[in-house]
C-alpha cells in the first residue's frame, strides 16, 4: 500500500527509519507512557510526529500553547497544520484538536475548550 508518495517507512535500503526523541519541558508536560514521549522520524520530505502529553499541573490547555520546538533540519518552510486527538474524559463535542508547526519549528496546540486531559498527535505528519 502506498502512502501518497511515501512507499514505506524505510530508508531506501529496507532498514526501518527509527523514531528520534524531541526535547520538551518535562516540568510542564508529562507523556502518558514511554510509548508517547514526543518523537519524530523523517522519510524523504515527510516528517512523522507522535506524542501524547498531559500537563503536570493539571491546568487547562490554552489555545495557541507552544508545546516544543523541532530541530532546524526538520522545520517546515511554511506553517503546517495537523489533526490530533484528546481524551474523551469530560470532553463534549469532537475528540479532535488542531496542531500547527510554524516555520521556526514551534509546535502549537489550538483548541478553545480549555481541555484538562491529555492531548495527542499519534499519526501526525507534514511535508517540507
Amino acid at each position: 500500500m502506498a502512502l501518497y508518495g511515501i512507499t514505506s517507512t524505510t530508508d531506501g535500503t529496507g532498514d526501518h527509519v527509527p523514531w528520534t526523541t524531541l526535547e520538551y519541558d518535562t516540568a510542564v508536560y508529562n507523556p502518558n507512557s514511554n510509548n508517547y514521549v514526543p518523537q519524530y522520524r523523517q522519510v524523504g520530505n515527510r516528517i512523522d510526529l507522535h506524542l501524547r502529553l498531559s500537563r503536570t499541573d493539571k491546568a487547562p490547555w490554552t489555545t495557541g500553547e507552544k508545546i516544543l520546538t523541532l530541530p532546524p533540519h526538520i522545520r517546515p518552510n511554511r506553517t503546517q497544520g495537523m489533526v490530533g486527538q484528546t481524551t474523551g474524559a469530560g470532553v463534549t463535542g469532537s475528540l479532535t484538536v488542531r496542531w500547527e508547526v510554524l516555520t521556526d519549528g514551534s509546535l502549537h496546540i489550538y483548541d478553545p475548550r480549555g481541555l484538562t486531559g491529555w492531548i495527542g498527535l499519534d499519526a501526525g505528519y507534514f511535508t517540507s
